[in-house]
């Protein structure tokens, strides 16, 4: 009998398909068994709050959300139970810089995402590749938001001579590629592994007893971390070579199959 006591899913490329840009049905049922076993089920995703508050519970409810991969936790209720920001000094030396280069630069803050450099096309081109869900607003003339209180994250477009400059001057920074010259922004100290195990720590049971399921370079801590790291089948080559099994790709019921392999499913 399986000793797994929580299943970790990222969204994009592993609940979320990227042609029908929703959660399918036998993904869903899976879930809903799991739960109904009394596995805890954890979304841990790239994506802003404000994103799984909106479009995940339609779907189905989840135990724990972990977003921007591991800088903000929120229970059942979306209450936060965890935020790792950025400084006040990164935050405005990223504004400075990106403002000189001329790049691409979108703080994530609760409510909305704020864009503060950049060209408004490249803004829409990422509406469209997010499938135009969430908040987003035109801050470039402004510039004022993290006044309020600091952004947890960013998301980004940096072109390759200039990421090279970027990653050198902000070695606590973390540059996620999530495609092609689009970076997910956040504190080094912070990834979806780490964000893990402070659920665990909450749930007082251990990593060896999660299961974890990602497709991209952000959730390699998780998968590598966790008792059971499964790849999808859709996944880049990476994290196939790090996890312990494969499965179907995405929207090819890749989830029960992996469950089922393990016995956490009949």
């Amino acid at each position: 009998m399986s000793d797994i006591k929580v299943a970790v899913f990222d969204v994009d490329g592993t609940l979320l398909n990227h042609v029908s840009r929703r959660i399918e049905d036998d993904d869903i049922k899976c879930l809903q068994a799991l739960r109904a076993q009394g596995i805890k089920i954890v979304v841990a995703s790239g994506r802003p709050p404000y994103f799984v508050k909106e479009q995940l519970p339609k779907y189905v409810s989840f135990d724990y959300y972990i977003c921007l991969n591991g800088t903000y936790i929120m229970d059942q209720d979306f209450h936060e139970l965890y935020s790792c920001p950025f400084t006040k000094e990164e935050t405005t030396a990223l504004i400075s810089d990106f403002s000189h280069y001329k790049q691409f630069l979108q703080f994530q803050f609760p409510e909305k995402g704020y864009m503060y450099t950049g060209r408004l096309s490249l803004r829409n081109r990422l509406m469209i590749m997010l499938g135009r869900w969430g908040h987003f607003s035109d801050h470039r003339k402004v510039q004022s938001r993290h006044e309020d209180s600091l952004p947890l994250a960013a998301v980004s477009r940096i072109k390759p001579v200039v990421f090279k400059q970027m990653e050198k001057k902000y070695p606590n920074l973390q540059f996620d590629c999530f495609f092609g010259d689009g970076y997910d922004i956040h504190p080094k100290q912070t990834s979806k592994g780490n964000a893990i195990a402070k659920v665990c720590e909450r749930l007082d049971c251990s990593m060896e007893q999660v299961i974890a399921f990602g497709d991209n370079l952000n959730d390699l801590s998780m998968i590598e971390a966790c008792g059971i790291g499964v790849a999808m089948g859709n996944a880049i080559q990476e994290v196939k070579d790090k996890a312990d099994y494969v499965t179907a790709p995405c929207g090819q019921n890749g989830i029960y199959k992996a469950c089922k392999t393990y016995g956490i499913l009949e």
